[in-house]
């Protein structure tokens, strides 16, 4: 790093003197060196010449600067007469061995003649001189290291001395004038024009009238000529060196009395850039001199060029907190001034202090200042100020202009001085011994205005003029170095933006001109330190939620990796650019371009793969692997399950199984859903790969992990460096292979990770990524996934080979019921199935919906679930079922097939059986399941066609020898009934058969005879009913369920809606559980499933056998004589029976109409067929009256059908009045 204390530095070059080192070892003895980098005048001998004798100022320090190889000789040797510490002075050779005078003069010989333009070369060995004899120049490391810097000191101060000499006669040039490629102009990019520039430099210029006076009327103040301009200048440039030299041996007093003469006659002289320069001098011997506490005056010139105020305690025109901070600041900067006798030699000379040794004619005559009257940090920005000022006047001039690397490394120690004086000001803490050593503190980052000397803002106004520079002229290792510094500073300013924006201008400065430079250890910390403020290393955006949802400068960082990755290519450095690549293809892909991918990957990566490379390097995508499934090779019935939890109650019979609707497949048992497989068996593994890039990813090896490998094996697949499986770019792509089960599991295994390795990579695990995962409160930015398996021992293996029905298929008629017998063979020879479980699933079932209760009513509901409950009891059933089957053994299983309520629609049933082989505790099995298909085809015999329902009225036909007519009458005898209590039920029954059917019907009590019915035949049966009594309550009667414990949601009906379909549902289950028919058909015989034909009863059904359905009433309507003579009166009775036991009176109106009976026209009130006495309307108090009587006179002859009906109601009663 550029020290603050650079130019009072003695630069030191150590080298091997001779070939037989150990590099560990010679480095060990260089530290020796470097950890004495000063020593005291006062320990260093004596020497003659008076300018660099010791002795003159004992309080004074060498510093050395040690060095390894050669830096900047070369480019900086146009600026040796200009800034003489620039060049490098001593050389040390450190040899093997003890010396010997000759073995030492002839190293030496050749030290010299190899480094000529060195002042200084000396040797030291490790051992001591055997001869005991002391050699000049000649040194060992059996003294101390402090001694052996004594001694080099001394070496070096008597070949300055002679050094020194050769300028006493040499014209001294400027940089400029000297010229050559490597000499650079200070050049801005801003462009100040020159009245402007003029304008500035008197406004800088100081307004003291007594020095204008002097310097244009005194003629000894200044030059008349161009002669004595050019002696003056001259005069002040051998000042300055000797100052410069002075410096380096340590004498600063009288450094600063020559840097003070020759500032002063530069600037009557306008040499800008040597009076610029010399002010530099005189600030670096105030700090040197401030470090020892050596109490000093200000030197006149900078009181006249500076203001007093603004460095001054108690006039600065700094903060109030800053000047109530000084003298603590001072006071950590200095311990009490040293006592230096020197005796006062003019006039306003401060007692106690040193004074410039000689009065010059040249001195300005200023108010003196002693140094513990100012404020050190201001003083030294004050004077920084100037340097930087007159610098800039020179620019005007084409020969005595500031080269660049001048001007930009004078800023830059006036910016790390003020830097390091804003921390140790904010530590409390001395800071002069650490600048003068170059050893730094670290950064104290402090955003309070009030906590620094220096606010941040005017440091980095400064560093601002690093930007306005044409920086690219400079040499790239100074280049660099500045940059490295502008750093270093941002960093202290806690500017971080600012210091990773420098890295960036240092690396890419770095990458145009890499030959100039060594890769060092510190360039691969500053990388990383950008990397780390870019949040490019520190965050994981392609693993961890939270990292991805935070903003990043994402083309910003692109480009900073692109930037390392060119360097890391150019240097040849493969585990950097392997490492970067990396990072950018897995975290910026999605802003990558075509062909920036392609290079990383094609240019990059893949040519810097080779058999050395680490063994953690990897695939970059983390997420590669998106899906792994196991699947079985083979039939999908055959898939196992685990049945746990007390397997040997499972063993039940078909009549124990409870039929449950909502659940068909119930096991009964708790199910492992994992896929379970054999030991031995083959199974499918499919690999889903994901490329989210712009090239085509090469997958060249894929293997299962180790754990995974204990238990099973992946069969080779074929994939290798030569035949990858190619993902094309930004798609998935599922990859399949094979595996065999070697080894059975205790539990439920998972595959979690597959180890996979792409473009000849080596292989590494990765996990199975299945979605991202966007919940900021997530950790893992992929949810991730598994493959569970089960591996069991072989299990027994059940096949139906044959059946007793051909091709499985069976033919039968509608409504009886058929056997049959299948065989079961178990072709295992090892394993018996001892668990056994026989079930049946028809078509019918499987076209249900699971929710097919939803959407009916409850009376369909009745039906559908009374249907589904014979489908599972009843139309399928097992006989002779076995417990066991042995290995390899044969048995017969005979079925039974019965239609009698399954219905038309029923075509086939799968016969499914579930076997297994129980653990030796009985604990645990795994079960199959074998399906045996069969088809049922049903022949159509006897079908119901039709079925309706008529009223019956008060005579009966002269039928005397139909059955239902002596039915009725036999009934109307003996329970003492009407006619009106039954009806007739006229049923249509058709034969579908190719061959006739007999009959026998039945309802109730009442038998039909047998019935011979042809070949696709009908026939009408009447059948007498009994109407359903008024007591049966059908609207207060639920509808059943077949399945208990389903909640039932609102149907939405109306209490009418509901009473109705309550009455519908009982009036119909009343018809079907008295209706029975039983058919034969030659060998055949069976029952009709009514309820299959008939359909909901419509309303006027219900109103014929049910007539109080709707209503609380019952109304009957009779005559006195079915047979009347025409012109004689009979009397209608309208009968009301009722349920109204209220206290208070309900009136309803009965109405008589009048129809005759073959045209079913109505007879109008008005007539002349029929004559009553009265009205036809009648009101009846329903708590008092229950009948109504008309009587009627017929006058013509016909058939007459009487009704009467409550109004308001549907009710209504029937007669028949035969008029003769």
């Amino acid at each position: 790093m550029e020290a603050i204390c650079g130019p009072a530095r003695i630069k030191v070059l150590v080298v091997p003197g001779t070939d037989n080192w150990l590099r560990g070892k010679y480095i060990s003895f260089v530290d020796q060196l470097r950890a004495t980098p000063d020593v005291k005048l006062v320990d260093i001998t004596p020497i003659e010449d008076p300018h660099f004798n010791p002795q003159g100022f004992p309080q004074g320090n060498l510093l050395f600067d040690i060095q390894t190889e050669i830096q900047d000789e070369g480019s900086m040797m146009f600026l040796h007469d200009f800034e003489p510490y620039r060049k490098t002075f001593v050389v040390i050779g450190l040899c093997e061995g003890s010396p010997n005078e000759q073995d030492a003069k002839s190293t030496l010989e050749k030290l010299e003649a190899e480094y000529p333009s060195f002042i200084s070369h000396c040797l030291i060995y490790e051992g001591e001189n055997s001869e005991g004899k002391k050699m000049d120049n000649v040194f060992s490391f059996k003294d101390s290291s402090k001694t052996i810097m004594c001694d080099v000191g001394r070496c070096f101060l008597q070949s300055l001395s002679n050094y020194y000499r050769s300028y006493k006669h040499v014209t001294l040039r400027s940089p400029g004038a000297i010229g050559g490629t490597s000499i650079s102009k200070t050049t801005f990019v801003r462009k100040t024009s020159t009245t402007l520039t003029k304008l500035i430099s008197s406004s800088l210029e100081p307004k003291s009238g007594s020095v204008k006076k002097s310097s244009t009327t005194n003629g000894s103040m200044g030059p008349t000529n161009v002669t004595d301009k050019s002696q003056q200048r001259s005069k002040g440039r051998q000042l300055k060196i000797l100052a410069h030299f002075q410096l380096l041996s340590g004498k600063y007093m009288d450094a600063l009395t020559n840097f003070s003469e020759s500032a002063a006659i530069a600037h009557k002289a306008h040499d800008n850039l040597w009076l610029g320069s010399a002010l530099e001098g005189i600030g670096l011997c105030i700090i040197l001199l401030s470090s020892l506490s050596i109490s000093f005056n200000i030197p006149s010139i900078v009181n006249t060029l500076c203001s007093a105020k603004s460095y001054t305690i108690g006039n600065s025109n700094n903060s109030t907190s800053q000047v109530s901070s000084v003298s603590s600041f001072n006071n950590a900067n200095s311990s009490s001034p040293a006592q230096v006798p020197v005796a006062s030699q003019a006039t306003g000379a401060v007692q106690g202090t040193f004074k410039s040794p000689r009065s010059s004619s040249s001195s300005f005559h200023a108010l003196q200042l002693n140094s513990n009257e100012m404020v050190l940090a201001f003083l030294l920005k004050s004077i920084h100020d100037k340097v930087l000022h007159y610098f800039e006047l020179s620019l005007g001039q084409s020969v005595e202009y500031t080269p660049q690397v001048v001007y930009c490394q004078s800023l830059l120690r006036m910016v790390k001085f003020l830097t390091e004086c804003n921390k140790g000001y904010m530590t409390a803490d001395p800071i002069l011994k650490p600048i003068i050593q170059a050893a730094y503190q670290k950064n104290v980052p402090n955003e309070s205005k009030e906590g620094t000397l220096f606010p941040k803002v005017e440091i980095y106004q400064l560093c601002s003029r690093f930007f306005e520079l044409q920086l690219k002229e400079l040499d790239p290792l100074t280049q660099v170095r500045l940059y490295m510094e502008l750093a270093s500073i941002f960093n202290d300013l806690s500017l971080k933006r600012k210091r990773v924006f420098v890295l960036k201008l240092l690396f890419t400065t770095m990458l145009t001109n890499l030959q100039h430079f060594t890769w060092s250890d510190e360039f691969k910390q500053l990388a990383e330190d950008m990397l780390n403020t870019y949040g490019i290393t520190d965050l994981e955006p392609e693993s961890k939620v939270q990292d991805a949802s935070e903003p990043r400068w994402l083309i910003l960082q692109k480009n900073v990796l692109m930037l390392f990755v060119d360097m890391a290519h150019r240097l040849d450095d493969k585990s950097d650019l392997i490492r970067l690549s990396m990072l950018i293809l897995t975290r910026y892909s999605h802003i990558l371009t075509h062909a920036e991918q392609e290079k990383l990957l094609r240019e990059y990566l893949l040519t810097s793969i080779d058999e050395s490379m680490p063994s953690n390097l990897k695939y970059w995508d983390p997420f590669v692997l998106r899906m792994v499934t196991l699947l079985r090779m083979g039939s999908s019935a055959d898939q196992l399950i685990k049945l746990e939890s007390g397997v040997q109650k499972l063993a039940l019979t078909n009549n124990d199984q409870v039929f449950n609707p909502l659940n068909r497949a119930n096991s009964k048992t708790s199910l492992d859903h994992s896929n379970t497989f054999l030991v031995s068996e083959n199974a499918e593994i499919v690999c889903t790969f994901q490329n989210p890039f712009k090239f085509h990813l090469e997958i060249t090896s894929l293997e299962l992990c180790k754990s995974d490998r204990e238990i099973m094996q992946l069969q080779p697949t074929g994939i290798s460096k030569e035949s990858p499986f190619i993902v094309k770019a930004g798609s998935m792509k599922s990859f399949s292979g094979t595996v065999v089960f070697h080894k059975s599991t205790s539990e439920a295994h998972e595959i979690t990770h597959m180890e996979i390795g792409a473009f000849n990579l080596p292989s590494s695990e990765y996990p199975i990524s299945l979605s991202e995962e966007l919940l900021p409160c997530e950790v893992s930015r992929a949810k991730l996934g598994s493959c569970k398996l089960t591996i069991i021992q072989d299990q027994p293996h059940l096949e139906s080979p044959v059946s007793s029905l051909p091709n499985n298929s069976i033919m039968i008629p509608d409504g009886t019921k058929r056997s049959f017998t299948f065989v079961l063979h178990n072709t295992s020879l090892s394993r018996a199935a001892d668990y056994l479980q026989f079930s049946s699933a028809t078509n019918v079932e499987k076209l249900m919906r699971d929710n097919y209760w939803l959407s009916v009513s409850q009376d369909q509901l009745y039906d559908t679930e009374l249907r589904l409950k014979f489908l599972k009891e009843e139309c399928i059933k097992f006989n002779n079922l076995p417990t066991k089957i042995l290995p390899n053994q044969t048995v017969n299983i005979e079925v039974e097939v019965n239609t009698s309520l399954a219905g038309l629609d029923l075509e086939h049933v799968d016969i499914m059986v579930q076997y297994g082989c129980r653990e030796p505790d009985g604990s645990v099995a795994y079960a199959k399941s074998l399906v045996i298909p069969f088809k049922i085809s049903q022949r159509r015999n006897i079908e119901l066609t039709s079925l309706e329902i008529i009223s019956l009225h008060d005579h009966l036909p002269e039928l005397r020898e139909a059955e239902w007519v002596q039915y009725l009458h036999n009934k109307i005898a003996e329970e003492n009934l009407a006619l009106s209590d039954f009806s007739l039920m006229l049923v249509d029954i058709r034969n579908s058969w190719t061959n006739k059917a007999t009959l026998e019907v039945e309802y109730s009590d009442f038998k039909v005879p047998q019935q011979v019915v042809g070949s696709y035949k009908n026939r009408r049966i009447i059948i007498p009913i009994r109407n359903i009594e008024f007591s049966a309550n059908f609207q207060d009667r639920e509808i059943p369920t077949i399945v208990t414990g389903r909640q039932f949601i609102h149907s939405g009906l109306r209490d009418d809606q509901l009473r109705d379909l309550r009455i519908r549902f009982w009036c119909r289950e009343r018809i079907l559980s008295n209706l029975k028919c039983h058919w034969t058909i030659k060998s055949d015989s069976g029952y009709v499933n009514f309820r299959s034909f008939m359909p909901k009863l419509e309303h006027t059904t219900i109103n014929t056998i049910c007539r109080w359905a709707r209503y609380p009433y019952k109304l009957q309507l009779s005559t006195s004589e079915s047979k009347i003579p025409e012109g004689d009166r009979f009397t209608v009775a309208a009968n009301v029976d009722s349920n109204y036991y209220g206290k208070e009176s309900k009136t309803i109106s009965i109405q008589f109409q009048f129809f005759e009976r073959r045209t079913g026209k109505q007879i109008p009130a008005m007539n002349t067929v029929l004559i009553y006495n009265g009205a036809l309307t009648h009101s009846i108090d329903l708590k008092s009256d229950k009948s109504v009587k008309l009587d009627i006179v017929p006058i013509k002859r016909g058939e007459y059908e009487l009704h009467a009906h409550i109004l308001n109601t549907s009710l209504v009663a029937y007669s028949y009045v035969h008029v003769i």
